[in-house]
């Protein structure tokens, strides 16, 4: 949730602009970004119903689906050594 809460404000713009694009309202951005945020995702997730496939994810998996799968992301970089194409990990201390 910390997560979602740092990007509140982007969230909410982006996916205000998103409703507009999908036919839906602009949505009226509250003082609270996270409120904002909800509000923007739960508009956008109703103009999308409309499109074939979208109203069976639900809200939360359509924002999800939206975002990549960042919504919720963790923004913590990967344990991962890459060199080249392989991928290694890093030595772990006893």
């Amino acid at each position: 949730m910390r997560r979602f809460a740092s990007r509140a404000g982007e969230l909410a713009v982006s996916f205000s602009a998103l409703c507009v694009e999908l036919g839906g309202d602009a949505v009226r951005l509250l003082p609270d970004p996270l409120r904002s945020a909800v509000t923007a995702v739960s508009a956008t997730f109703a103009a999308a119903a409309g499109l074939p496939g979208w109203a069976v994810l639900g809200r939360w998996r359509f924002a999800s689906a939206v975002t990549g799968g960042s919504l919720l992301a963790a923004n913590a970089s990967s344990p991962w050594l890459v060199i080249g194409r392989r991928r290694f990990m890093p030595p772990r201390s006893p």
